[in-house]
């Protein structure tokens, strides 16, 4: 596992780090992707074009089309475990390469215990960072 980095020029800080997420996509598609990075607002996957065009064909065929919304599981590697599942919109997508894309996921409704281990894991990874 690459080392975490940290973004702070948004109003929540981003955390540069490779975490499993589970995706359940209303189409009934379920895959595992990677993190790219993981904030209290939202997450950046990074997937397949099969997947990518699966999960956004509606988004992209229409723009008065609603967001793609799906439900992602991380397990944080953290001393207690914690777990987010909750429902994200996906919010951007980018391609990156050929087989390579980006997509931007916000959390809807993160409940309070999710949010405060995922506040709690970010904050460690940032306090590891300035004691290096």
């Amino acid at each position: 596992m690459k080392q975490p980095t940290i973004s702070t020029r948004r109003r929540f800080p981003r955390i540069e780090v490779d975490l499993s997420v589970e995706i359940k996509a209303e189409c009934g598609l379920v895959f595992t992707a990677t993190t790219k990075n993981i904030s209290q607002t939202g997450l950046l996957i990074v997937t397949d074009r099969d997947r990518f065009e699966q999960l956004t064909v509606n988004q992209r065929l229409s723009e008065k089309s609603q967001p793609a919304e799906v439900t992602i599981t991380i397990t944080l590697p953290m001393e207690d475990a914690a777990s987010i599942h909750t429902q994200c919109r996906l919010f951007q997508f980018r391609r990156i390469s050929r087989d390579c894309y980006h997509i931007g996921l916000e959390y809807m409704g993160l409940p309070e215990p999710e949010q405060d281990g995922l506040t709690r894991y970010i904050e460690g990874v940032i306090t590891q960072g300035r004691d290096r």
